[in-house]
C-alpha cells in the first residue's frame, strides 16, 4: 500500500564495540505546528482502541520476557529473532504514548506503517548475565522515579489539552518535557524487558540530538555493524513522493516504491537456505 512520506520506526542493530556512545534505546517525535481541537477533544475516547491493543501487546511480551531471561542467563545472549520480535512491539508502546500525549494528531496505524515518532533500540550479540540475574532488584529505583514521572506526565497532559483548545498549538515547554517523560518511560520498558544492559539515566534526555523523524531519500550505510528498518530506500527521484510502508515488502521495479523491513537484512540470511540446496534431481 502506497502512503505519503512520513517517518519510519527503526530497530538499530548495534556492534556494542562500535557503538557511538550513546543511549541504546532513543525516542524522538517530530513537532506539529496546529493541532486540530475536534480531535484533542475527543482524544481521550479516540485513542481506547490503541490502548487496547498496546496493552494487550505488553502481556504478549512479558512471557517472551521470561524466555529471554533464561536464554541470557544460561547462553549470555538474546536469541536475535526473538528480541526483534519484542523491539518491534515496543513500537506499539511508543505511538501509544505519543498519540495519548496529543504530541501527534494522525491517529497511530494498527501495523508497522510509517509514523512521525522513531523509536530506535540496539542490538547487543553479547549480554551480562549478572545484571540479567538481578534484573528485579535493579528496577526498583527506576519504577519508583517513574511513578513521579507519571503524576508529572498527566498534569503536563491535562494543561497541554487545555492550552490547545485554547490556542490550538502545544505550548513548547510542555512538548518538551512530555517527549522527554516518554523517552524515559520507554527506555525503563526496554531495560525492563531485557532489551538493554544499559541502565537508564535518571534523565529526559532533552539536550539529545534530534532524530531523523522522515525517511532517508538515499541509501545509508548498511555496514555489518548497524541496520535499521529504513535502511531500505530507493534513492531514485520518484521516491521522494511515495514511501511503501508494508513490513515484507521488497523493493518494487517501479520507481519510487521504497521497502520497509521490520527486521534486518542479516537476520534475513539466516533464514535462506544454503548454497546448493535443494539438490539437482539426478538426470
Amino acid at each position: 500500500m502506497m502512503r505519503p512520506k512520513s517517518a519510519v520506526p527503526a530497530v538499530a542493530w548495534t556492534d556494542p564495540e562500535t557503538d557511538s556512545g550513546s543511549y541504546p534505546v532513543r525516542f524522538d517525535v517530530s513537532p506539529q505546528t496546529q493541532h486540530g481541537r475536534l480531535s484533542v477533544l475527543f482524544r481521550p475516547l479516540l485513542v481506547l482502541p490503541y490502548a487496547i491493543v498496546a496493552y494487550a501487546i505488553a502481556y504478549l511480551v512479558y512471557p517472551l520476557t521470561v524466555l529471554a531471561w533464561f536464554a541470557i542467563v544460561f547462553a549470555g545472549r538474546y536469541p536475535r529473532g526473538l528480541w526483534g520480535f519484542c523491539a518491534n512491539l515496543m513500537i506499539w508502546r511508543a505511538r501509544f504514548y505519543t498519540y495519548a500525549g496529543l504530541l501527534r494528531d494522525e491517529y497511530p496505524p494498527f501495523s508497522y506503517a510509517p509514523y512521525p515518532a522513531v523509536l530506535q533500540i540496539d542490538y547487543a550479540r553479547r549480554r551480562s548475565r549478572v545484571r540479567t540475574f538481578f534484573r528485579a532488584i535493579l528496577l526498583l529505583p527506576q519504577l519508583f522515579a517513574s511513578y513521579l514521572i507519571y503524576i508529572a506526565w498527566y498534569a503536563c497532559l491535562l494543561l497541554a489539552w487545555v492550552a490547545i483548545l485554547i490556542t490550538g498549538t502545544y505550548p513548547e515547554g510542555i512538548r518538551r518535557f512530555m517527549i522527554g517523560a516518554i523517552r524515559w518511560l520507554v527506555r525503563l520498558e526496554a531495560y525492563m524487558l531485557l532489551l538493554v544492559d544499559d541502565y537508564p539515566p535518571f534523565s529526559l534526555g532533552l539536550q539529545e540530538p534530534a532524530l531523523e523523524t522522515t525517511p532517508s531519500l538515499a541509501p545509508r550505510d548498511t555496514s555489518d555493524t548497524t541496520l535499521a528498518s529504513d535502511d531500505f530506500v530507493d534513492s531514485s527521484p520518484a521516491s521522494q513522493d511515495v514511501v511503501d510502508s508494508s513490513p515484507t515488502s521488497d523493493v518494487d521495479g517501479d520507481a519510487g516504491e521504497v521497502a520497509f523491513h521490520p527486521f534486518p537484512e542479516r537476520m534475513q540470511d539466516d533464514l535462506r537456505p544454503p548454497p546448493g540446496w535443494p539438490p539437482a534431481s539426478p538426470s
